[in-house]
């Protein structure tokens, strides 16, 4: 039984090994070609949205923090992509909180930040408008009118529309 284990396992074990190397060769390639490609994106300064209010512009930067404690480093890079950019103002918004370093260094730069309690709450007064827009639009296709709603996003504080560049 032994003797035909191993004469056997001498083209077995070969192939098996084998095998094994070419799977790890070909998803060590696959992570490099992932990391190049990632690599490669044009650097936005980490903005995540332009948006656009008549001739000025605006950034925003999201920033989900496992350390829950968004700190000034973030707020730093943010001004000095709106200083480049030349854009009116910027916006920081994170689903955790800033530290009091980050707060006190946005005063006075045009850069709003909008911690998880605030993007909560405006995530909550969006849904009440979403419902009331559907009830309307429900309400119209009822009637046989034409929906007069907009899938033009406002501005939470100020009510403008907002242009997405």
């Amino acid at each position: 039984m032994g003797r035909t284990f191993a004469y056997y396992g001498q083209y077995i074990l070969p192939v098996l090994f084998l095998s094994g190397a070419l799977a790890s060769f070909f998803k060590q390639r696959k992570r490099k070609n992932l990391v190049r490609f990632a690599g490669s994106g044009k650097a936005d300064g980490g903005i995540d949205w332009v948006l656009k209010k008549d001739d000025e512009i605006f950034l925003v930067q999201c920033k989900q923090w496992r350390a829950y404690k968004v700190s000034v480093t973030v707020v730093r890079e943010l001004l000095g992509v709106m200083v480049t950019k030349g854009a009116a103002g910027g916006f920081v918004v994170t689903s955790g909180i800033f530290t009091s370093e980050a707060q006190s260094f946005a005063k006075g730069q045009n850069i709003e930040l909008i911690d998880g309690s605030e993007l909560r709450a405006m995530i909550g007064k969006t849904h009440g408008l979403t419902s009331n827009k559907v009830d309307r639009a429900k309400k119209n296709v009822l009637e046989s009118t034409p929906s007069t709603t907009t899938a033009e996003p406002s501005c939470p504080q100020c009510g403008m529309q907002w242009s997405s560049v």
